[in-house]
C-alpha cells in the first residue's frame, strides 16, 4: 500500500535526521513507525478484555501480582519438566 502524508517542515527535518542517524531511508523509518503503532494498537485491543476482567474481579494490585508470579512459576516448572515436584 502506498500512502501520501503531509507533515510540517520541522517534522520532515526531524524524520530526515532520525533516518540518517539510523542509516536508513525516511520511507523505511516511517514504515517502521506505522507498523509499530499498528502492533501496539492490536496489543492494546487484545489486552482490553483482560483488563476489564481484572477490573471486574476486584483483585488488588498485590493479588494480581501474586497471580502473575504463580503463573510464571508454573510455566517455568513445566518447561523445566519439574511441575508438581
Amino acid at each position: 500500500m502506498t500512502l501520501t502524508i503531509q507533515v510540517s517542515a520541522d517534522v520532515e527535518d526531524r524524520l530526515r535526521r532520525q533516518a540518517a542517524a539510523r542509516g536508513e531511508s525516511v520511507q523505511s523509518l516511517v514504515t517502521r513507525f506505522v507498523e509499530d503503532a499498528v502492533r501496539t494498537a492490536e496489543g492494546e485491543a487484545a489486552l482490553a478484555e483482560y483488563r476489564a476482567q481484572v477490573e471486574a474481579s476486584g483483585m488488588s494490585d498485590d493479588e494480581l501480582d501474586a497471580l502473575h508470579e504463580r503463573i510464571r512459576e508454573e510455566i517455568w516448572q513445566e518447561r523445566q519438566g519439574t511441575a508438581g515436584t
